[in-house]
């Protein structure tokens, strides 16, 4: 098999070969998974603390107007509130729902780092 699926309270998010969703993800909770990911390669830098998503995971019986991520979303707007975000094709074969694929691009690192931003303004600073 090479597809994965990123699937986010009860809906699919991201969709497409493991090389496109894990080397260039375009759904910030795809980004803020793989941001998580412990570091064990002998050569990569270490990280004595790992990043987390700040906020809850909705009940996904509960019906929501727009984005189910959005209230963890450091990019939510207020179209991510009112509006459920289309499965957009980011490239042929990679798929996410977002309204903010064009805008989040291939900057993975600027979006890891707004996680980063939008977890101390919660007071949260990852796990040891």
């Amino acid at each position: 098999c090479d597809a994965v699926t990123v699937m986010y309270a009860g809906s699919v998010v991201e969709t497409g070969t493991i090389e496109d969703v894990l080397s260039r993800p375009r759904m910030p909770y795809s980004i803020g998974l793989l941001h998580s990911i412990p570091t064990i390669d002998e050569g990569s830098e270490r990280r004595d603390v790992l990043p987390i998503i700040p906020g809850q995971v909705p009940d996904p019986n509960l019906h929501f107007d727009g984005c189910r991520f959005h209230p963890r979303c450091p990019f939510a707007d207020a179209k991510c509130i009112s509006t459920p975000p289309p499965m957009n094709e980011v490239e042929p074969g990679h798929f996410a729902a977002c309204h903010h694929t064009d805008s989040i691009g291939e900057n993975v690192a600027e979006v890891q780092a707004a996680f980063d931003v939008f977890a101390a303004e919660y007071g949260l600073e990852g796990v040891a």
